[in-house]
C-alpha cells in the first residue's frame, strides 16, 4: 500500500489434463464418449484456461480525507476497488446423438465423431460464436462423420476437448466508505456503518456462457452447432448497508 493505492497483477499460464472432468454427474454431461480406450479420453480439462489475467486495485480516495468538518465525515474517506479478469476459452468436445453398443453392452449417447473432413475457422471473438455456424460455415456435418453402426463402432477419430470456446472478460467496480457511531454510546466505541455500491460487470461486456459437454452448441448435427447457447450476467448493481457494533 502506497499513498493510499493498492494494486496487484496476476497472470497464470497453465495446462489441465484428465480423462473425465466431472464424473459424479446423473446426467450425460458425464459419460466419457469412448470408455473402452481411456487414452482417447485424455484431454485438456473441461475447465482448462490456458491464459488467465487478474488485475486488482483499491485506493482510499484522498478527497477531503483529512477534513475533521461536516464535508469531511460526510464526502471524505471513501474507498474505491475494482477487479479485471480476463481468460481464454474453455475446451469442449463436438457430439453427436448417434448411439454405440459398448462391450458391456448398454448403449452409449452421445458420442464423438469419426473422422474430421474439412478444417473449420479459428476465430474465438464473440461474433464467431452468435453467428449461423460459428466457426463451422455450413453446418457441423461439411467437417465431422458420425459413426455408422451402432454393434460395431468405430473409435473417435478426433481427440477430446480439441476445440475452444469463446473467452471472458469483465470488470467489477465498488465505492463504499464507513461512518464511525461512536458518539452513540448504546452502541459502543467501535459502532460504524458502512455504505457500499457494487457493479459488476460495471462496461456490461458481453460474455458467452462455455460450451458445455451435450449442450446444442456441441451437437454437430444440429442447426445451433457452433452457437453459444446464452449469454452470461450483463451489468449488475448492488446497494449495501452494514451496522456493526
Amino acid at each position: 500500500m502506497s499513498h493510499g493505492l493498492l494494486t496487484i497483477v496476476s497472470y497464470r499460464y497453465s495446462k489441465s489434463i484428465d480423462e473425465l472432468s466431472y464424473g459424479d454427474s446423473a446426467c450425460a454431461c458425464g459419460n466419457q464418449t469412448w470408455p473402452q480406450n481411456l487414452k482417447t479420453e485424455r484431454g485438456p480439462s473441461d475447465f482448462d484456461a490456458t491464459h488467465s489475467l487478474t488485475w486488482s486495485g483499491t485506493w482510499d480516495l484522498p478527497i477531503w480525507r483529512d477534513r475533521n468538518d461536516l464535508v469531511g465525515k460526510l464526502a471524505g474517506g471513501w474507498q474505491i476497488s475494482g477487479i479485471m479478469t480476463a481468460h481464454s476459452g474453455y475446451p469442449w468436445t463436438p457430439v453427436t446423438g448417434v448411439c454405440i453398443e459398448t462391450p458391456g453392452g448398454p448403449g452409449l449417447c452421445p458420442t464423438r465423431p469419426i473422422a474430421q473432413i474439412a478444417t473449420p475457422l479459428n476465430d474465438h471473438s464473440n461474433a464467431a460464436f452468435t453467428r449461423p455456424g460459428g466457426d463451422f460455415p455450413g453446418g457441423g456435418s461439411k467437417y465431422f462423420v458420425a459413426n455408422p453402426n451402432f454393434a460395431s463402432p468405430l473409435p473417435p477419430g478426433i481427440g477430446r476437448n480439441s476445440f475452444r470456446g469463446p473467452r471472458y472478460w469483465a470488470t467489477d467496480f465498488s465505492m463504499a466508505k464507513a461512518y464511525r457511531l461512536s458518539d452513540i454510546r448504546a452502541l459502543g466505541e467501535a459502532a460504524r456503518i458502512e455504505i457500499r455500491a457494487n457493479f459488476f460487470n460495471i462496461f456490461n461486456q458481453e460474455n458467452l456462457q462455455p460450451f458445455l459437454f451435450d449442450s446444442n452448441a456441441t451437437h454437430f448435427d444440429r442447426p445451433t452447432f457452433g452457437q453459444a447457447d446464452a449469454g452470461l450476467a450483463g451489468r449488475v448493481v448492488e446497494f449495501q448497508g452494514r451496522l456493526s457494533f
